[in-house]
């Protein structure tokens, strides 16, 4: 008798045990309405055509990869006007004189185009442009996955392929462009102003005090 009841109580931890465990032992994973929200907010911003990229690092044709730290390639999205300036890596097939810096354009984007693709794990979009430079034309692509980083890839008639690792984010706001405008003005109009004002017969007197 007694030796049946412990088989039972073994049977009942047993069985106990193996409700547990699974539960516990399963990993907690992301949403994925997480990652449906983080692109749809990307999809939004590239969408608005209000944008800023900032390439932190660039890949050859070769497949190099070389860090921009202090040289950072940029691109401007306002509206239908695309601006930007990528140092260059690769090879030139021809450029004229002053042109060897880097990639520059200021201009209408042309055969804008942007692609969706929804995959249950990582959809992503790729936004499409061409734009006319000084003396030279970039097929422009843009591709993101969600949240800030995205891959610039650049293609023109006078340069091999190349592409860029970056961070793309909104436009600042009128009201903070217009600020750091003013802020900007305001140095440098007291840079402008001599340390002393003299006037005849009174002397000098300075203009800016210093903290003691």
């Amino acid at each position: 008798m007694g030796n049946f009841k412990r088989s039972e109580i073994m049977k009942k931890s047993v069985l106990f045990f193996m409700l547990l465990f699974p539960l516990a032992g399963v990993p907690a994973e992301e949403t994925p309405s997480d990652k449906e929200q983080e692109f749809r907010k990307t999809l939004a911003l590239l969408e608005s055509d209000q944008f800023k990229i900032t390439a932190t690092y660039a890949y050859s044709s070769g497949g190099r990869s070389i860090p921009l730290a202090g040289n950072e390639g940029t691109l401007t999205v306002r509206d239908s006007v695309a601006e930007g300036f990528f140092p260059f890596f690769g090879r030139a097939y021809r450029l004229p004189m002053g042109e060897e810096g880097g990639i520059r354009f200021d201009g209408k984007m042309e055969k804008k185009q942007i692609t969706v693709k929804e995959k249950r794990k990582n959809s992503s979009v790729r936004y499409k442009f061409r734009v006319k430079g000084l003396n030279d034309v970039y097929d422009i692509s843009i591709e993101a996955f969600g949240g800030d980083y995205c891959t610039v890839y650049i293609q023109s008639n006078n340069r091999s392929t190349i592409s860029y690792q970056g961070k793309v984010e909104p436009l600042p706001e009128p009201e903070e462009r217009e600020r750091g405008r003013v802020f900007f003005n305001q140095i440098f109009f007291l840079t402008l102003l001599p340390e002393k004002m003299c006037v005849p017969r009174e002397g000098c007197v300075p203009l800016l005090t210093k903290p003691v």
